[in-house]
């Protein structure tokens, strides 16, 4: 059985593309900030593959975004 509570509406973790999306960014950007160590990321290795996917967790965008947000108050 499920357990409804569990379970949610929203993505749970953000492709580059995803976040470059939801900012109205280039991708580049976003690859900027994750090679900084600005945006937390997962990097899962994709066997076959150079390079590893990266995802995002949602928590590390919206403290990036309230981050951004707070500084712009200044």
């Amino acid at each position: 059985m499920l357990n409804n509570s569990i379970v949610t509406d929203s993505k749970a973790f953000f492709g580059v593309s995803d976040v470059a999306k939801r900012w109205d960014v280039h991708q580049n950007f976003v690859y900027n900030l994750i090679k900084s160590g600005e945006l937390p990321c997962l990097k899962i290795g994709n066997p076959g593959s150079k390079r590893p996917v990266i995802r995002i967790p949602l928590d590390s965008l919206e403290n990036w975004e309230a981050k951004q947000l707070a500084q712009g108050a200044k």
